[in-house]
């Protein structure tokens, strides 16, 4: 359920018994910035002759935001082969970072930094995340969707996270 506290309170003890999960309620970026950023990636992807997710993977890799629990990096540790490293750039459903470190072992395994999915991003993260990737349309030549409407788009997500934060 969605709602002020005192509706939510209500709702909760009316509910049978049982354990039930209360977390504030966090509305996820325009649709308008996110399909800016996902029509550049295609464009990008065309040029490079790689996957929408293997772009967009590589693009989490040089502007996106770290994953944490509890305030610390999270790692993983996967096969350090390229069959490995392939699919990690092919995944849509987790994003990791490299880093130098390898544990020995048969095979050695490399250790990853998990990258958050850009769909957790808030406004700030996701102007990075697209202003990163239109800096690259730029340096290959690509033409970007026009910035003003990226302008605007940005505005109108954050003017949704400023009212959730400040109701009323």
């Amino acid at each position: 359920m969605i709602g002020e506290k005192p509706e939510v309170l209500k709702w909760l003890v009316d509910q049978a018994e049982g354990e039930y999960e209360a977390k504030p309620y966090r509305k996820h970026r325009s649709l308008s910035a996110n399909n800016y950023y996902w029509k550049a990636v295609g464009e990008i992807a065309k040029a490079n002759g790689i996957t929408n997710q293997r772009q967009h993977n590589l693009l989490l890799r040089r502007y996106g935001t770290f994953a944490d629990v509890c305030g610390e990096k999270a790692y993983c540790i996967i096969p350090d082969t390229d069959e490995a490293e392939n699919a990690a750039l092919e995944s849509e459903y987790f994003h990791l970072y490299p880093t130098s470190k390898i544990r020995p072992g048969n095979p050695n395994f490399r250790v990853y930094i998990m990258i958050k999915g850009s769909h957790e991003y808030n406004t700030a993260e996701m102007s990075r995340l697209i202003d990163g990737t239109i800096d690259e349309m730029k340096q290959m030549g690509l033409t970007p969707p026009p910035t003003r409407e990226i302008a605007e788009a940005l505005k109108r997500m954050q003017d949704e996270e400023t009212k959730k934060r400040n109701p009323g």
